[in-house]
């Protein structure tokens, strides 16, 4: 899986996932790829392409990458912490992405609200970008 550009399968699971309809073990299996990415080193990347609004993902896909975020700052923050991996220069490469999240959902003057695109984020969104934010 790259960062650059979010995978396929990574999009289709999250549809799967939260999706009413879908067979038990199907849905097993989409949760396994969401929480295979959350686990792996490019997790923390994935989330900020998911949870940058100007990428034009839906809410469901900006919400796991806020979710992303969250459980790299949680479980891997700062290479000195028991089970930290995030080396320094990671660490504030990911403090200065999250920042940068903030500031586009901020409502400009004249723009009608956050979001990036003008329009105002889901409620759901800014709690958890100000949980994530929180986190730092």
């Amino acid at each position: 899986m790259m960062a650059g550009a979010v995978d396929q399968r990574v999009l289709q699971a999250l549809e799967l996932v939260y999706a009413a309809d879908t067979p038990v073990a199907q849905r097993r299996e989409a949760e396994d790829v969401c929480q295979q990415l959350r686990e792996s080193a490019q997790g923390p990347a994935y989330g900020v392409q998911l949870a940058r609004a100007s990428n034009g993902y839906s809410p469901m896909a900006r919400h796991f990458g806020l979710q992303l975020i969250e459980h790299a700052l949680r479980y891997r923050w700062g290479a000195g912490k028991k089970g930290g991996q995030l080396g320094s220069d990671e660490c504030l490469q990911l403090r200065d992405q999250v920042w940068e999240l903030v500031f586009d959902a901020c409502p400009r003057p004249g723009s009608g609200g956050g979001g990036g695109g003008g329009q105002r984020d889901p409620q759901y969104i800014s709690e958890k970008l100000v949980a994530v934010l929180a986190m730092l």
